[in-house]
């Protein structure tokens, strides 16, 4: 069905496209050669006339005026060019009506169509694309219009939902539009999103008024009332009746509904039910029945837009948007008691925290004339005196912003800052004093005006409809009441005012008074004259004053910069607080380097990256390797390749790593590399420094590592490892970091630590005297400055420097005085003089240091132009102010510059200084930058997105992209970094409403945040279990056993490793009945892999084999290789491990060994490092039940590589558990007993208690075997109550034989009789679980007791027995024993 309808028939019209670059989405776009033919195909089409050529020009007086650029879009009745204005050198928009005017109809079309569109050209808003000029081209009409950048709102809606505020937005802004149109009698009536744009500030304008109805209409009907689109048409156009202005707001309604409730309250699949929907009396459908959370005015609202008899709808546009502009309000409003609202109507540019100086003036008696003057003369009085106050505040550049009666109020430092804005007050005080002696009042008496001034930081807050800006705080109480205390002709002054203009004026102390109603006293002054003697401070662009008392750091680091260049290889942790001068002294390193052939690489760390592995080593790869980010793969790739050929490092095996990491796709040459995350992640992180000791090894290279406390973990690793292998490199690498967060590497001989400490007082007063530039300051000023300074160069520096300058700026004033107004104008902290520096700032400065600060510690210029809606010359004037006032350094130059804050502080300062609605705009901003313009970044750094949106105040969105975050990290095995993104979501996801959506998000949060979270803390702490708890409590919530099958799968994790072995059990049964229900194959497999390690740790052995056998049959390694990124373990690899330990208690040793060596080449070749560890350390087990030690030995110490390599705490462990072992089967009694008690105490450690028995079981024969009985005799102790409370059982029999040998061990008769029975009861468990491992070892010491009491025979009877059981294993060391016993029994 077509969208658009016409009087004839229903056919489209497709000139209500938007003029844009991305336009064209709502139109079928002409192919090339349709376009073609219509430009110049004159005569060969029916109905259409030749147009100029691509390139060539039209219009104006000499038809030379616009030259065609680019096509812009087209459609079947129009086309839209982007042309050059070559007489006023601006981009227009042209679009040419493409129907022919070859007969009287088509005449009459065209007058028509100039007649309407000389209206539109009236229209002049900034909610309405502008049309400048009408035309024609070989008799073909074609309009000028304003060229935008932006996209439709159709297309923006077409990415997602808006939020509620942001829908009532831009609406508002449509409304505007529509009633400055409405009132110049001009009525869109095709009123829809693909004729709204939206600008790349975010502002939405209304194109193309009442075109579709002029190009549709007929000559014999002048209004052309059946013409729209029928899913904007109200009913009125359907029945072909009279339109006026509250068609449009009809349409309005549709939007506004479509809008916030995701759905249109009047659509249908066909035409004719569209029309009877339209046309019936049902009212609109309720927007609340959609989205309940909204306020019950927004159902209102658009009820009554929607109203079907045109008499109960809205009268105007005005009376429309003033019930927007509530629900605006209504919107912003705090949804519960005590919250606050995500957004205020503040959140605009003109609202923010400034400093400013405030002039209150008014004419004195000004009610006592009013009785005696004629109410004419008394209105010219003040007219006249209100004339001078504007005229006056004008020509200095301050702003009239409250006036009434005999009362005015004029800001001077907003909307326009300038350096001297109280000198300006102060001037203008003057002023008018002296030109209202010049009015005259009643009988020729002189008037007198009085004036109050004062300094201070309020929140201005300028609204669109309301010509002053509103002062918000309490400056204007006191300029009032300052004012109000002033005689005739006299101009007072606060103390803080006075500050900023000592020099400038003579003044007269009034003390210190108490304004009325209360708050805080005020120096009052009287301004007596303006000073003959003003000297004013020549700013100067900004120098770094010289380091003080670094000397002995500088000679450090220069000498090692000496053994760099020999060949040996330096690393430089250098430490210290913020603001001591870390990076200063790397600055000093590297233009003391500056004359040398040397290379040089600089990585900064950033707070918001600290959970981004390896971010500031990649970032500094791209820019090291010049690589852009917006250029193509095949440019970026390039690069890559260009920077590695250099190095003549392997480009087929590195090419790919960095292609990676740094989200390049690769092309026919490469092949990706498929490694699990962890591997990836290795050998990234190889790659990286072989390719820094290459670059080395081409010249000496220095390093720089910012801010390393800001590092995220696999930096850290990196660096760790490149200490270790740079000793013979020419390579320097200086770490700054703060002192409390300093890596803890080991000791090395090229490893050094500089700490940086506070300057002495004489240090500081050094470093004073520097920084005041030649200027001479007291010794008693100094002494304070060195006290206030507190050791911090960077305090130092900035106090001294604002010191400087006011003391320049006293003039002559005494040496105590401007000692007193020196330190008065400096801010009592830190925060408060930076503040002070960005106050003096320019408006366009000012605004590029807030923007620049909400960007990040550094910004580049392309991402500050895309998230800045100033146009470009004011963005880089602002830049030059903040590069000349010295707040940011400036590195490259052009398109790729980047700009770096000097401090962290001065950063924070830029962001305090904006409040928190315009803070939340400008990261919006930010985001819509990032996401429309650098998509590599988001895909790159989420976190980052993730980031601005949290400070945005868009939880839904910041949520997403923390999910995001956490799945990178999890890719990467930086799985520190995954819990904090994934924790974070979580918590912002309380904050929302409750219900379903809300409780099915935090579910599948959950469960994201359970594997990683088990990697970093352990199987059984607390936060797991948690986690665990959370995610099956909202499983139960939803009712969906789908659902339900992980979060149990993963308690069941938590339980079983955290001992409770019998409540895992119930918890796999759990799993295998909902599994059972189900054809999904994967669910029953890990369903049954679950049960069976229960039952194993339980005792059922046979059990346990037959599910994992189950398991294993079921196991297909492509559709189930991956599930151990979100398991921690592969299920392939965890069953045939299993089914290897218990056939080794079943008594089939060689069975056991064959299953554990498959489990770990499965485990190698989907190359999942825990899985590794996992199989080594089993398979060692088995190795050690045989009595092979040296094979377990091996195995272990590869395992613990592996673990090692990738922080496996769990497993390190392990390996230490097994080697201990080990070294005890070969007789190392005193050394393995240790590492194998060392190994059992730091498994426990980890919160881990599944397998106690079996730990502690080898810890016992450890002790045992050393001869430490005691000691072994309480551990058997320990296992045995830990058995009780678990209900773990599996190794119950061999430890009651581990029993029985200790009591054997006294000699005691008791003890023999106890082992005895200790034995009995083993043997009577064993056979009981069918464990025939338990049960020969239980019959050969049971047999070594019965020989002992002279019973040979029966000894024999119960070995034989057993050992003739077995057919399997024959060489492993307890059937050896067993058969060594026999033959000594014969």
């Amino acid at each position: 069905m077509k969208d658009t309808i016409a009087p004839s028939g229903l056919e489209g019209t497709l000139l209500g496209q938007t003029v844009t670059r991305w336009s064209g989405g709502a139109a079928e776009l002409l192919s090339d050669a349709e376009e073609t033919t219509i430009l110049h195909g004159a005569g060969e089409k029916p109905g259409f006339m030749p147009l100029a050529k691509k390139g060539d020009r039209i219009g104006g007086e000499d038809g030379q005026r616009f030259e065609l650029l680019e096509r812009l879009g087209a459609g079947g009745m129009g086309v839209v060019y982007l042309a050059r204005d070559r007489l006023l050198d601006r981009p227009v928009a042209i679009k040419f009506i493409l129907q022919a005017p070859t007969d009287d109809s088509g005449r009459e079309l065209v007058e028509r169509f100039r007649a309407e569109a000389r209206a539109s050209a009236r229209l002049s808003h900034e909610n309405i694309v502008r049309v400048f000029d009408l035309g024609s081209a070989a008799g073909v009409p074609f309009l000028v219009m304003e060229y935008l950048e932006g996209r439709p709102l159709d297309a923006v809606l077409a990415e997602g939902p808006l939020e509620a505020r942001r829908v009532v937005e831009v609406i508002i802004d449509i409304v505007r539009g529509l009633s400055h149109a409405h009132r110049a009698s001009i009525v869109h009536r095709d009123l829809k999103p693909a004729n709204v744009f939206v600008t790349r500030d975010g502002r939405a304008k209304i194109v193309d008024f009442g075109l579709a109805s002029v190009v549709a209409g007929r000559a014999d009907h002048p209004t052309s009332p059946l013409s729209g689109t029928p899913r904007y048409m109200s009913p009125e156009q359907w029945r072909g009746e009279d339109q006026d202005g509250r068609t449009d707001l009809w349409s309005v309604g549709v939007m506004l509904f479509e809008m916030l409730s995701g759905h249109s309250p009047f659509w249908r699949d066909h035409l004719s039910e569209v029309r009877a929907n339209v046309l019936s009396e049902a009212p609109a459908p309720l927007l609340r029945a959609y989205r309940p959370e909204l306020p019950e005015l927004a159902e209102t609202v658009a009820a009554r837009a929607l109203a079907k008899d045109v008499a109960r709808r809205f009268g105007t546009a005005e009376e429309l948007l003033d019930a927007l502009v509530g629900l605006e309000l209504a919107l912003a409003r705090p949804v519960r008691a005590g919250e606050e609202p995500s957004e205020r109507p503040r959140a605009r540019r003109g609202s923010e925290r400034r400093q400013v100086t405030l002039l209150s003036c008014s004419l004195v008696e000004a009610l006592a004339l009013a009785e005696v003057m004629d109410a004419d003369a008394y209105a010219d009085l003040l007219d006249g005196f209100l004339d001078i106050c504007a005229t006056v505040a004008r020509q200095l550049d301050g702003t009239v912003v409250a006036a009434h009666g005999g009362h005015a109020l004029v800001c001077f430092g907003w909307p326009a800052a300038h350096e001297d804005d109280a000198e300006r007050a102060l001037r203008a005080g003057f002023l008018i004093v002296d030109s209202v002696r010049g009015l005259a009042g009643s009988g020729g008496a002189a008037l007198a005006a009085r004036i109050g001034i004062c300094s201070g930081s309020v929140v201005a807050d300028k609204r669109e409809h309301e010509a002053a800006p509103r002062l918000l705080g309490e400056l204007p109480h006191v300029a009032t009441w300052l004012e109000g205390q002033a005689a005739p002709h006299e101009i007072l002054l606060s103390g803080r005012a006075r500050a900023l203009v000592r020099g400038t004026i003579e003044v007269e102390a009034r003390g210190e008074r108490r304004p009325t109603g209360g708050g805080r006293t005020i120096e009052v002054l009287r301004a007596l004259r303006p000073s003959r003697t003003v000297s004013r401070f020549d700013r100067t662009a900004h120098e770094l004053t010289p380091l003080v008392g670094r000397e002995a750091e500088i000679d450090a680091l220069r000498r090692l910069w000496a053994h760099v260049r020999e060949g040996r290889g330096q690393f430089v942790l250098l430490s210290g607080e913020a603001g001591l001068g870390k990076s200063r002294l790397v600055q000093t390193l590297r233009a003391y380097t500056v004359g040398e052939a040397h290379q040089r690489l600089v990585c900064q760390c950033w707070p918001h990256f600290r959970n981004s592995a390896l971010h500031p080593l990649l970032e500094a790869t791209m820019r090291a390797m010049d690589i852009d980010p917006e250029a193509s793969a095949g440019e970026r790739l390039a690069r890559v390749e260009a920077a590695l050929a250099g190095l003549r490092v392997p480009l087929q095996e590195t090419v790919p790593l960095f292609a990676a990491v740094l989200s390049i796709p690769l092309d026919e040459r490469y092949t990706a590399p498929q490694l699990s995350p962890d591997l990836l992640k290795n050998r990234v992180q190889e790659a990286l420094i072989r390719t820094v000791l290459a670059l080395a090894a081409q010249r000496p290279t220095l390093l720089v590592v910012e801010d390393l406390h800001w590092s995220d973990q696999s930096t850290l690793e990196l660096l760790e490892l490149l200490v270790t292998r740079m000793e013979e490199a020419p390579l320097m690498v200086v770490a700054t970091s703060r002192p409390d967060l300093l890596p803890n590497w080991p000791a090395r001989p090229h490893l050094h630590r500089l700490a940086l400490r506070r300057l002495s007082p004489n240090q500081t007063a050094a470093m004073v005297a520097l920084a005041a530039r030649g200027q001479a300051l007291p010794e008693e000023l100094v002494e304070q400055l060195v006290a206030r300074a507190d050791g911090i160069p960077l305090f130092v520096e900035e106090i001294t420097q604002t010191a400087a300058e006011v003391w320049q700026r006293e003039g002559r004033e005494s040496d105590v005085r401007k000692a007193s107004s020196a330190l008065a104008a400096i801010p009592a902290t830190l925060q408060e003089l930076l503040l002070a520096r960005l106050d003096r700032l320019q408006e366009a400065g000012r605004e590029a240091a807030q923007l620049g600060a909400v960007l990040g510690r550094d910004f580049t210029y392309a991402l500050l132009r895309r998230a800045s809606d100033r146009d470009e010359e004011t963005l880089r004037t602002g830049l030059m102010q903040l590069v000349e006032a010295g707040i940011v350094r400036v590195e490259g130059s052009e398109q790729a510059a980047r700009y770096v804050f000097r401090h962290a502080l001065i950063q924070e300062a830029a962001l305090g200084s904006l409040l928190r609605p315009r803070r939340q705009y400008l990261h919006q901003q930010a985001t819509r930058a990032i996401l429309g313009h650098f998509p590599e970044l988001a895909e790159l750094q989420p976190e980052l997105l993730a980031h601005h949106f949290v400070e945005a105040g868009d939880c839904e969105r910041a949520i997403e992209w923390l999910e995001k975050a956490g799945q990178k990290a999890v890719q990467r095995s930086a799985n520190t970094d995954a819990v904090s993104h994934y924790s974070r979501a979580i918590a912002l996801l309380r904050d929302r409403p409750e219900g379903d959506a809300r409780d099915r998000k935090e579910l599948a949060l959950q469960l994201a945040l359970g594997a990683p979270l088990m990697s970093i803390r352990g199987y059984a702490a607390p936060e797991v279990h948690d986690t665990y708890a959370r995610a099956r409590e909202l499983c139960r919530r939803a009712g969906d056993d789908a659902q339900l099958f992980p979060s149990v799968l993963e308690l069941w994790q938590f339980y079983m490793v955290g001992g409770a072995a019998e409540i895992s059990a119930n918890l796999g049964r759990q799993l295998v009945a909902q599994a059972e229900t189900t054809d999904n194959r994967t669910m029953l497999m890990l369903a049954y892999r679950a049960l069976g390690t229960s039952q194993m740790l339980l005792g059922e052995i046979a059990g346990c084999r037959e599910l994992t056998e189950k398991g294993l049959a079921l196991y297909d390694r492509r559709e189930h290789g991956k599930l151990a990124l979100r398991y921690g373990q592969d299920p392939g690899v965890t069953n045939g491990l299993y089914l290897g330990w218990v056939l080794w208690f079943l008594g089939y040793p060689d069975q056991a060994v064959t299953r554990a060596r498959e489990a770990l080449a499965l485990a190698h070749e989907i190359e999942h490092p825990l899985s590794i560890a996992f199989a080594m350390n089993y398979l060692a087990t088995i190795h050690n039940y045989r009595g092979e030690f040296d094979a377990a030995r091996d195995l272990a110490d590869r395992a613990e590589r592996v673990a090692t390599e990738h922080k496996l705490q769990l497993w390190l462990a392990m390996c230490q558990i097994q080697r201990g072992w080990a070294q005890l089967g070969v007789g190392e009694r005193e050394a393995g007993a240790t590492e194998l008690a060392e190994g059992v105490a730091r498994w426990t450690k980890t919160g881990a208690k599944a397998g106690i028995s079996f730990f502690q079981a080898a810890a016992i024969w450890g002790l045992w075997r050393a001869g430490r009985h005691d000691e072994a005799m309480r551990k058997v102790d320990e296992v045995e109550e830990f058995m009780r409370r678990s209900g773990e059982r599996f190794f119950e029999a061999e430890v009651l034989r581990l029993r029985g040998e200790l009591l054997l061990s006294t000699g005691m008769t008791s003890g023999t009789r106890t082992a005895e029975d200790c034995f009995r009861r083993g043997l009577e468990v064993a056979r009981r679980q069918q464990a025939r491992a338990w049960e020969l070892r239980l019959a050969l010491s049971q047999a070594r007791l019965l020989v002992l009491r002279g019973s040979p025979g029966e000894a024999r009877e119960l070995v034989s027995g057993v050992y003739g059981w077995f057919t399997e294993g024959l060489e492993t060391a307890d059937l050896r024993e067993a058969r060594a016993l026999l033959e000594r029994l014969g």
